[in-house]
């Protein structure tokens, strides 16, 4: 008799935690090879093929969809940081600020990455009609902020989380340090 194993399908892509896959640190312009160094190299896919229809070659399912959907979520929340760290340097007009902004539109190109992977997972486990509905306007966005990163290639960028500004989670204070 064969003893039986209770296998359990671990995801693909590892759940981690915003600060180990954030990449807003360093040089604008390559944010779209970052992003899919993230969300889409593990699964085979670059920018141009995550766009396809059915882009997986790899076998997918909820947890997949699961930790995609976490790892998006973290990089789309850190907006805030990075919006109350740019007002709190003065805005986008100061150096400092123009790094931040630079990284923030970085950590959009992730995020929105990130959310493409997301809905095309969700087309194909489940065929969801708000996923279908909502893939052109996150593709469009994505590439217009591929393209604000790119005009901006070899400008500094900074992620809020080296600025030593920190956001009160019991208000919309911040907290230089």
């Amino acid at each position: 008799m064969t003893p039986s194993h209770n296998l359990n399908k671990r995801a693909i892509l590892i759940p981690q935690a915003y600060q180990a896959f954030q990449i807003s640190d360093g040089l604008a312009g390559d944010c779209a090879r970052r992003a899919a160094n993230v969300f889409l190299t593990p699964y085979g896919l670059d920018q141009r093929t995550v766009l396809a229809p059915n882009p997986f070659r790899v076998r997918i399912d909820s947890t997949d969809l699961q930790v995609c959907q976490q790892m998006a979520k973290s990089a789309s929340d850190s907006e805030a940081s990075f919006n109350g760290a740019i007002s709190a340097v003065g805005g986008v007009n100061t150096a400092i600020g123009r790094e931040l902004q630079n990284g923030k539109i970085c950590n959009k190109v992730l995020k929105l990455t990130g959310q493409v992977l997301c809905l095309q997972m969700s087309i194909k486990l489940t065929q969801d009609p708000l996923a279908l509905s909502t893939i052109t306007d996150k593709i469009n966005n994505l590439q217009k902020n591929i393209n604000s990163d790119v005009l901006a290639a070899n400008q500094r960028q900074r992620s809020f989380l080296r600025t030593g500004i920190r956001t009160l989670r019991s208000s919309s204070a911040f907290l230089i340090i």
